[in-house]
């Protein structure tokens, strides 16, 4: 879960200080929107819930969770609040990331925003998991009660960055905490024993950290606020966010609750830290035990998961994030080369491979890797042809809101997955000869990752069933597949049993379960004499397990400092050191909440102000000063209404804004209308007035690639001395195609193309008096070196032309730095670039506090580069070799944080001209590319 309440005010306020033309030429990707969602509202004592028909069963669970979590943080953070929580419910992932309440992001599971106390959920199947989110986000609306509350909501939310997330999160996250405590565990222990606590002054903001590394920081801050539960009492807690209130360090209010500073604080909480998680008394696995397969020359945490051996043992499948995305790769065990295999490459194919492991699988004959991919926001099945290296996508969108878990059944005739139906996920079988779909598995549990036995007789799935303490858990069932057979328990322990896989003889069964330390580690279930045994005792974790075809080895997923890497071990030589284990029983309570009522009345348009910032000022000398930004938008987010307004009677200065943004379809629409009247000079005598009207829109074919259009209209008037001497109206048509498949393993780009063709057109048809036509193409490409380095090719071109069409400068530092702006020009020009960048520090983790705004620096990469370009002169068709100019220099760039959220660049180059001409230094806030 990703839980960013930060993220919502940030969109209305810096838009105070960077006001984006929308036709300006920016790369990005695309948001992407395939459904309109009917909307239902059910209400409770502190809810209303809102949910469409494809959501209608999780209400009542929704009801019965946030009610029990109400209750319990109420117990320690006792608010008054007499209005009710929206909170919103989507069905499944692919639907979660198309709502406009907020930014979601990919692998986020909830959000709560400030603006107006929205909390937004998306469920993925787990009722466990519903719970746990629920609880998480329901805290963080207690959080906003006690610090937004009060008079002007728009002031209180600025100071929402100031406001530490070790507290925010770690609040929520000790509320939801024990619901699901094994990650905590797992995270925790390998940070105390490999080092890797992170100070508390850097958990601010999670924004500025590594990969990999926010789950850690959730999971820290929750232990961090049990400790000050445990040492100061929970009353501590609500008096932490009372004085926050009227703080601004956390110095200040630290003192003033617990009596001591951070720096004290975190040195207490360390040894807690290594009391609880270090003890001598531990033996653990060494981890020289197992072959460690992969050995990435990686500066960044990478997770290396679902591992496959090919049926003839030569090779391994696995799926990795190193570089930065998702991307299958192949290990050859005889050259010991690795290389990706499904990925960069298919980013138009595919947006991205899913991260519910398992989620890869090799056919019987070797041919075919299947896995489950997204597109366009819906959950697709792909298989891989090894041999033409082709994909196959097969469609069963429109079936299933999410697809997890694929595999084929022994024969190859068929794919056996997960789908999210009513509730939870059930179990079907494709045939993939006549495409027929058979439900193994249907109820309202949780079912996922199936295994099939080698005879195919027999499947085993992990079903989330509930306990009698209210929670739930997965456990392991099977099911007889040859006639009319109930699924049937197979036995119990205490936590979740995942991951189930059959030794190639059938008699074995092994899984993954934790044991009394909460250490997920690897069972072995013999079929035929029910005995259980354990065979590993890690310290980090271990998932997804995997026999070799003739049951020599196994392959897995090993959690530990900090990563997930891929080992394997003999299978022999891991049976011998097999500990018994026992079954369990533990007591399953019945679900009133299988089949749950459907209630609701329709969703009703509401608009209400979000933002509101006034400035107000008057003399008798310097006039009225006037400013202010509103920002309006209804519920759902679909329609944002923003005005931004500056007035100096003094200077006769105006500024005015009006945009409408309609965003709940795939092609958003943005209406812009803007004046602006100064005088250019201090004597008041040349005054610049214009009127802008325009119309924007993006149809995204996919992710990475987009259709841009625009329509509208610019007045520009300039008077001298009360005489008119410039009166231009340009009525603009504007289309362009944006490709942007690059991929940033951390803050730097590190592989990917951005291509940019427009064109722009002013006409005199309908009543405008000035005349160009403008064709552009901006292409770069970042081409892999390393992990550490890249090299980057440019193209750019840019033709005016017609009547009224402006010169283009040659030179400036988006285009050739050795070259001054007012330099050289033309009605097109072309230039060609190429530097190579190379990063020399990866984690500086140097934080600027003294200072505000604060600085984080993270990176620092510097590069070597040279331009050539032309720009010749009109009457002139090929240029001449005097027309030709270039430069060559050296870049320096670090990325910083502001306030450990906002990434902000600071680039200082020097550019030298090849022919004859000064140097030139640049230091850039924000660099061109």
């Amino acid at each position: 879960m990703r839980a960013s309440f930060l993220k919502f005010t940030g969109a209305g306020i810096l838009i105070l200080v960077l006001n984006q033309n929308l036709s300006g030429e920016t790369f990005g990707q695309n948001k992407i929107i395939n459904q309109q969602f009917s909307w239902q509202v059910a209400v409770s004592s502190h809810f209303q819930i809102y949910y469409y028909p494809a959501a209608e069963n999780i209400p009542p669970l929704a009801q019965k969770y946030l009610q029990e979590s109400y209750e319990n943080i109420y117990r320690y953070l006792p608010i008054n609040r007499a209005e009710t929580f929206p909170v919103f419910l989507y069905f499944g992932p692919n639907d979660f990331e198309q709502t406009n309440i907020a930014d979601i992001g990919e692998g986020t599971a909830g959000v709560t925003e400030g603006i107006k106390n929205r909390l937004v959920v998306g469920h993925q199947g787990s009722r466990r998991h519903l719970r746990y989110v629920l609880t998480h986000e329901l805290t963080h609306e207690f959080e906003f009660s006690v610090l937004l509350s009060g008079f002007w909501r728009s002031a209180r939310l600025l100071k929402l960055y100031l406001y530490p997330n070790w507290l925010m999160e770690g609040l929520a996250e000790y509320s939801a905490g024990e619901i699901d405590p094994y990650d905590r565990e797992m995270y925790l222990r390998d940070m105390v024993a490999n080092n890797r606590i992170i100070p508390l002054t850097h958990l601010h903001n999670f924004s500025h950290l590594l990969p990999h590394q926010i789950t850690p920081a959730y999971k820290e801050s929750e232990m961090l606020i049990r400790f000050i539960a445990s040492e100061y009492g929970e009353e501590a807690l609500f008096r932490l966010l009372q004085n926050w209130r009227a703080a601004f360090d956390s110095n200040t209010v630290l003192r003033a609750t617990l009596g001591l500073d951070l720096e004290t604080l975190e040195f207490k909480f360390r040894e807690f830290l290594q009391e609880k998680y270090n003890s001598q008394n531990d033996v653990f696995d060494s981890l020289q035990n197992y072959q460690r397969l992969l050995n990435f020359k990686n500066r960044y945490p990478q997770f290396s998961e679902s591992p496959v051996f090919s049926p003839d043992g030569q090779k391994l499948y696995f799926l990795s994030d190193v570089s930065g995305i998702n991307e299958i790769y192949e290990y050859d065990f005889i050259s010991k080369q690795v290389q990706p295999i499904v990925g960069r490459k298919n980013l138009c194919q595919l947006t991205s491979i899913n991260r519910d492991y398992p989620n890869l699988a090799v056919s019987g004959d070797g041919n075919y890797l299947t896995f489950v991919a997204q597109e366009n926001q819906q959950d697709f099945i792909f298989l891989y042809n090894r041999r033409t290296k082709n994909l196959e996508k097969i469609n069963l969108a429109q079936q299933f809101y999410s697809l997890r878990n694929p595999i084929f059944t022994p024969d190859g005739h068929s794919l056996i997955f997960s789908a999210m139906s009513r509730i939870g996920h059930n179990i079907y079988k494709y045939n993939l000869r006549d495409q027929t779909l058979t439900c193994l598995v249907g109820d309202d549990y949780d079912n996922i990752q199936p295994a099939i036995s080698p005879d195919g007789q027999t499947l085993v799935y992990a079903s989330e069933r509930p306990d009698g303490s209210g929670n739930y858990f997965y456990q392991l069932y099977q099911l007889n597949l040859t006639g009319n057979h109930q699924p049937e328990k197979i036995g119990e322990l205490a936590g979740d049993q995942n991951f189930p896989a059959f030794s190639p003889d059938g008699q074995m069964l092994i899984f993954v379960a934790p044991n009394q330390k909460k250490i997920r580690n690897l069972y072995a279930y013999n079929l035929a004499t029910k005995n259980l045994s354990v065979l590993t005792n890690v310290r980090g974790g271990i998932f997804e397990p995997a026999f070799s075809a003739d049951g020599r080895w196994l392959a897995l997923s090993i959690f530990a400092n900090g990563e997930k890497n891929i080992y394997r071990i003999e299978w022999e030589k891991l049976n011998q050191q097999i500990q018994p284990a026992t079954l369990t029983s533990r007591i399953s309570s019945v679900d009133e909440l299988i089949y749950p009522q459907k209630s609701g009345y329709p969703y009703r348009f509401r608009f209400s102000t979000d933002l509101f910032f006034p400035f107000f000022y008057y003399s008798s000398l310097d006039g009225l000063l006037l400013a202010s930004y509103w920002q309006g938008s209804d519920l759902l987010g679909n329609h944002q209404l923003s005005t931004y307004l500056a007035y100096a009677s003094g200077s006769d200065y105006l500024n005015a804004q009006v945009q409408y943004a309609i965003l709940s379809w795939r092609t958003p629409v943005y209406l812009t209308v803007a004046a602006q009247r100064y005088f250019r000079d201090w004597t008041m005598t040349d005054q610049y007035q214009n009127i802008l009207a325009q119309l924007y829109s993006a149809y995204p074919l996919n992710r990475y690639q987009r259709l841009e259009f625009i329509v509208g209209a610019i007045w520009e008037k300039e008077t001298l001395s009360d005489q008119i001497f410039r009166d231009t109206r340009q009525d603009v048509l504007g289309i362009g195609y944006v490709l942007d498949t690059t991929i940033r393993q951390y803050l730097e780009i590190n592989s990917g193309n951005q291509l940019r063709l427009s064109s722009y057109f002013s006409l005199e048809n309908f009543g405008g008096n000035y005349r160009y036509q403008s064709y552009s193409l901006n292409w770069q490409k970042y081409q892999p070196l390393s992990f550490q380095n890249v090299l980057i090719l440019r193209n750019y071109f840019k033709l005016n032309c017609d009547r009224d069409a402006p010169l283009i400068s040659l030179g400036g530092y988006e285009k050739i730095s050795g070259i001054p702006t007012d330099k050289i020009s033309s009605e097109r020009i072309y230039i060609f670039g190429l530097e190579y960048r190379q990063i020399l520090l990866a984690n500086i983790n140097y934080y600027m506090w003294y200072l505000f705004p604060d600085f984080f620096f993270k990176t620092l990469s510097a590069g070597i580069f040279t331009d050539i370009g032309t720009a010749p002169p009109a009457d002139r068709l090929f240029p001449q070799a005097s027309d030709w100019h270039g430069d060559w220099g050296l870049n320096l760039r670090c990325y910083t944080f502001i306030l450990q959220t906002f990434p902000f660049v600071l680039e200082l180059r020097y550019a030298r001209p090849l022919e004859e001409g000064p140097e030139i230094w640049y230091f850039l806030f924000g660099a061109p590319f």
